[in-house]
């Protein structure tokens, strides 16, 4: 391959960017204020773009009101699942007859958005998880802020390195390196 390759390669490798949907479960109130709140800490990060369809990652927020038993309020309580979807897969020969038949019927019964609609609503319940945690406290705010943050230390910071070491390796003419990477090798 030229060099002419590696550099058309380079770029079409676009800078790192994750399409993420919220899910918040909880009252209204406060279903309202988490979405709000963790939305605006995932813009601020400037590489993610919130969606509502064909996510990278779902980020499931259930959240409920603590109280003592008397009814005072104490805080809140919320259990946080950040799940990598995988884009859906259509009938391979790998499936079963029955999957493949069902699917062959849904998409001739269906328009090309309707069945892109459900392939897509089958792979985000089917996302893989990746972080689970549960926060117990009384600030709304802070709560949300460390979501994010875990999110994005954990999850994020990685994937923006690594986007970065290869198109850097790209750049350098380290194209075996680059290639180890993506799992292919050079021809």
């Amino acid at each position: 391959m030229s060099r002419d390759y590696y550099e058309w390669f380079l770029e079409q490798i676009e800078p790192f960017q994750a399409r993420i949907k919220v899910s918040v479960s909880a009252d209204d109130d406060m279903t309202n204020q988490i979405v709000s709140l963790v939305t605006r800490e995932l813009r601020s990060l400037g590489d993610v773009l919130i969606v509502e369809t064909k996510p990278d990652y779902i980020l499931h927020v259930v959240a409920l009101k603590t109280e003592l038993k008397g009814g005072y309020p104490t805080g809140h309580a919320m259990s946080v699942v950040v799940g990598r979807l995988v884009s859906p897969q259509f009938p391979s020969s790998q499936e079963s007859a029955a999957s493949s038949e069902f699917m062959d019927k849904l998409k001739a019964s269906t328009s090309r958005k309707q069945y892109e609609k459900f392939a897509w609503e089958a792979a985000e319940r089917q996302a893989l998880p990746l972080q689970h945690r549960l926060l117990v406290g009384a600030d709304l705010r802070a709560q949300c802020e460390t979501i994010v943050g875990d999110f994005d230390a954990e999850i994020l910071q990685p994937l923006r390195q690594d986007s970065q070491a290869l198109r850097e390796m790209i750049s350098e003419g380290k194209k075996k390196e680059a290639l180890e990477c993506l799992g292919k090798k050079e021809p």
